[in-house]
């Protein structure tokens, strides 16, 4: 699956969250966008390998992880690595 960085990509979440902003990520829409296990990104979060923060959204907690265009070709080429 080829996926360019340079055009915007759909988000699952878009407009739910009034304090997201611009370069954040739900766990579940990085994990369809990079084709890796959510167990695999907890555990980057937890190493720190990821920046993210938990929101309060209908009473559910929620990864939101900081990842440009560049942290996203990081990730991307990282994910690839294991396959």
């Amino acid at each position: 699956m080829s996926c360019s960085v340079e055009q915007p990509w759909p988000r699952t979440y878009s407009d739910r969250f009034e304090e997201r902003a611009a370069d954040e990520w739900t766990l579940a829409e990085l994990t369809h966008r990079l084709s890796v296990p959510p167990s695999t990104l907890y555990k980057w979060l937890r190493r720190g390998e990821l920046r993210g923060r938990q929101v309060v959204q209908a009473s559910h907690r929620l990864w939101l992880i900081q990842a440009d265009k560049a942290e996203l070709v990081r990730l991307r080429k990282r994910s690839t690595a294991f396959h």
